[in-house]
């Protein structure tokens, strides 16, 4: 058989794979449970999706033509990653609002030498 790994952009694999007979790729770089297999087009065969003993990316095909994209997932932290640094900006912006504000009211009046009220 034959495997063709092109990069697509950060997170992102395209694979295109042709097996004579049922096959297994295995990529050595990618750990397993952070990627996910999202086939392109119509599937030809059975694809089968998992890790190795040491945790790295296996896919089991069946005899004939397959492509599909291997796609970072970092799962929810990563979706939620913008919001959480957005409210965390705020949070400490207004927490130095609010100190600077009662810092100034609580400055004593001091008067100059020589002047009288």
């Amino acid at each position: 058989g034959k495997v063709i790994i092109t990069p697509m952009g950060p997170g992102k694999f395209f694979v295109s794979a042709w097996c004579q007979d049922d096959c297994s790729v295995g990529i050595r770089q990618l750990f397993f449970p952070l990627w996910k297999v999202e086939p392109v087009g119509r599937v030809q065969g059975a694809e089968s999706f998992g890790g190795t003993a040491a945790d790295l990316i296996e896919v089991s095909l069946s005899s004939g033509k397959h492509k599909f994209d291997l796609v970072f997932d970092g799962g929810w932290p990563e979706r939620c990653g913008d919001s959480v640094t957005l409210l965390s900006v705020v949070l400490v912006g207004t927490g130095f609002l609010f100190s600077g504000l009662s810092k100034r009211k609580q400055r004593p009046m001091v008067s100059e030498p020589g002047i009288t009220a």
